[in-house]
């Protein structure tokens, strides 16, 4: 049966399922494909409040859906994936909004945290050593409380890339179009940009391996 999918998830998935050796060579990531990973879309709840005050508390523990996260045994990536018709992309530019920024950092500092606590810890165990915060920026932002969906997912996620590289980095992924216009520049820093070409003129893709 022939897939084909359309937009910027469609796109994004075909680029790390069938350009991923491309995608770690640009990363300098000389790892094998066979001992990498993929986490696709993974939700961390609807997106929170992204306050801007030094000491002040966000309200919420969600903060949202990466759309990848790719991991081998050198490094683990957060993808940022857009391609020509992301609402964000504007004249070879690219502004991420604070709180696909605050997603990055937060996640950042979920995996420094539980890298610190005894293997084998449980999430009552992370969210009491924490005393149910993680600060960013001076911010204090809640942990997923234990026994939620959130810290079900998070602690799936945290374990599963225990195994894997220590470095982490945000990566700005864009694909492009046989008719979309290229990018340059990633208003943000921090986030490596790699583009890769995909032999789609209107967005539809194909999805099955080549």
């Amino acid at each position: 049966m022939k897939i084909v999918g359309y937009g910027e998830d469609s796109l994004t998935l075909w680029a790390l399922t069938h350009r991923t050796r491309e995608i770690l060579d640009r990363l300098g990531d000389e790892s094998d494909i066979k001992d990498t990973m993929m986490y696709f879309r993974p939700s961390f709840g609807r997106r929170g409040s992204t306050p801007t005050n030094p000491g002040s508390t966000a309200d919420s523990a969600q903060f949202g859906e990466f759309d990848a996260i790719l991991a081998s045994p050198k490094s683990i990536y957060l993808i940022e994936a857009k391609w020509s018709r992301s609402p964000e992309f504007n004249r070879g530019t690219i502004t991420l909004r604070s709180e696909q920024i605050r997603r990055h950092q937060l996640l950042r500092a979920y995996l420094l945290a539980w890298r610190e606590l005894e293997i084998g810890c449980n999430w009552k165990d992370f969210f009491d050593n924490r005393e149910g915060y993680l600060i960013v920026d001076e911010i204090r932002y809640p942990i997923a409380p234990t026994g939620s969906q959130l810290s079900r997912n998070l602690e799936t996620i945290l374990r599963g890339l225990s195994t894997f590289g220590s470095d982490i980095h945000d990566v700005l992924l864009y694909i492009q179009t046989i008719s979309g216009p290229q990018l340059t520049t990633v208003e943000n820093h921090g986030f490596q940009l790699i583009s890769i070409e995909c032999q789609s003129e209107f967005g539809f893709v194909s999805l099955n391996q080549d």
